[in-house]
């Protein structure tokens, strides 16, 4: 076939920045979160993605400009090019103008949508697959991976088996050879990354599954896959010796796992969205991509800056959350911000700042000020408005940086932070901490009786786990609060429901 070409990680964000910072949500049938049809401050948003796409600015995309945005987005052949030109070129003259570009890109089943909503959350489990990084997905590569997902649920069957497969977007009921088959469009024996989000395109549209959780369990996925694809050939290489065969097993049950998961809650969404699950009304609103902690801070310091030869440290106290009545994973959504900072001198005194109150408009320069009078009585209306395990998960949230890892000192932080709050009491802190801590503990004890005939006292044992906590543990927010739901601390949430599992 024609051209390959392959892509970083950097150009797959801004790629799918530009589309998904015009703000939709898609439900299952096509349709905008905001009702079946775009409000006019959408409609202006996705013009204004029309006009980032057409580069010579002459009220048109060409078949050139369309193809230079979806090459960003992974490998694709002429003839995916063509087939999506044809789907947004209503009229047949050859390119997309503004209203069919605007028509195209707000219904959530068409193939243009997918790949640029969907792209960067697919890209990871592509590139798992893609194992030589080749930029397509071979035949031989297919089958390999087929069969080890196969073999990964086989080897680990849950109690009703009729509980499996709910939904099967990888095919993994058919042979491997026929599910390639299905998958190759153009039968060239590989397959690119239009074809493999092709797919996934039903169960994805149908389950009207947020971008944000299906990146969440498709990176989980891919990295499982990645780890025993990197064990097998360990083993091929002889470097996992005979009396280790538990490593291989241990990663093969975490594939099975993380499978269903990727299985569960894709069929989980489905369900909501047929249901109407009143869930879903209080699900948690991602934040804006360019929304930093770390550049809130920078404002601060500018704003009330420090005499440095006075100060011996300061530590920063912040909270972000959004402003309600915004539906749905909006771009739009204003954030508000509350930051402080408990300043020791070289004195040997010790005084905390007043709080300072902020906003975060991506539409108005990201964060600024709030000036307002009562900027710090709206702050704490809206802190009233949120239920306890929401607010919990903000903080979180806010000492992770809004990523998706956060370390245990920032953790255990976190948890403080809530107790002062009173989402969380003392009790429900320290019993999150102690299950963390037992874990780890199991763990280690765990890998030590597999690999050493030598045990270790119980005092040696707690000075590991607490070598390990304080400088490797590394955990998504969600697990924390998936934590907290399984403890019946807090309530559970569709956002962090499908890690329940593996806690």
């Amino acid at each position: 076939m024609g051209e390959m070409c392959k892509i970083d990680s950097k150009d797959l964000r801004v790629a799918s920045s530009m589309v998904v910072n015009a703000g939709w949500g898609v439900g299952p049938h096509g349709e905008s979160e905001v009702g079946p049809r775009l409000k006019d401050e959408k409609k202006e948003k996705l013009k204004a993605t029309f006009r980032e796409f057409d580069k010579d600015h002459n009220g048109y995309i060409t078949r050139d400009e369309l193809a230079e945005v979806l090459r960003k987005l992974g490998s694709i052949d002429p003839g995916d090019i063509d087939d999506l030109l044809a789907e947004a070129d209503t009229n047949k003259n050859g390119v997309i103008e503004i209203d069919e570009f605007v028509e195209w890109l707000s219904g959530g089943s068409s193939d243009g949508n997918l790949m640029i909503e969907y792209g960067e959350a697919l890209r990871p489990m592509f590139d798992a697959i893609d194992q030589d990084h080749s930029g397509v997905i071979t035949q031989k590569e297919f089958v390999e991976c087929h069969g080890i997902l196969q073999g990964a649920l086989s080897l680990n069957p849950i109690e009703d088996e009729k509980q499996d497969h709910k939904v099967d977007p990888f095919k993994l009921g058919e042979e491997a050879d026929k599910a390639f088959l299905l998958v190759d469009g153009d039968s060239n024996r590989k397959i690119n990354f239009a074809e493999f989000a092709k797919l996934l395109k039903d169960p994805i549209v149908q389950s009207g599954i947020s971008a944000e959780d299906l990146i969440a369990c498709v990176s989980k996925l891919a990295q499982s896959l990645q780890e025993v694809f990197a064990g097998i050939r360990m083993a091929e290489r002889g470097e996992i010796s005979e009396d280790q065969p538990w490593m291989l097993a241990k990663l093969i049950t975490e594939l099975a796992d993380a499978t269903r998961e990727f299985q569960d809650t894709i069929h989980r969404s489905s369900l909501a969205h047929e249901a109407g699950d009143p869930m879903q009304q209080t699900r948690w609103m991602r934040a804006p991509g360019a929304l930093s902690v770390t550049r809130l801070k920078t404002m601060h310091m500018r704003h009330l800056p420090l005499n440095m030869r006075l100060v011996a440290d300061s530590v920063f106290d912040v909270l972000c959350v959004p402003t309600p009545g915004h539906t749905g994973d909006s771009e739009d959504c204003v954030w508000l911000a509350e930051a402080a900072r408990t300043l020791q001198y070289i004195s040997g005194v010790q005084r905390k700042e007043d709080r300072q109150y902020y906003r975060f408009d991506r539409n108005n320069g990201g964060w600024r000020v709030d000036e307002s009078k009562d900027a710090d009585k709206y702050f704490t209306s809206v802190l009233r408005g949120l239920p306890a395990e929401l607010g919990v998960f903000y903080i979180l949230q806010t000492h992770a940086n809004f990523t998706f890892e956060i370390c245990w000192a920032d953790i255990k932080r976190a948890l403080i932070a809530s107790v002062d709050m009173g989402w969380l009491t003392t009790e429900g802190r320290i019993a999150v901490e102690e299950y963390f801590e037992n874990k780890v503990s199991a763990d280690i004890s765990e890998e030590i009786t597999k690999t050493s005939k030598n045990k270790l006292t119980e005092e040696q044992l707690n000075k590991r786990v607490q070598a390990y906590m304080e400088t490797k543990m590394i955990l998504r927010p969600r697990m924390v609060m998936a934590v907290l739901s399984k403890l019946n601390i807090l309530k559970v949430n569709p956002t962090w429901k499908m890690f329940m599992t593996e806690v």
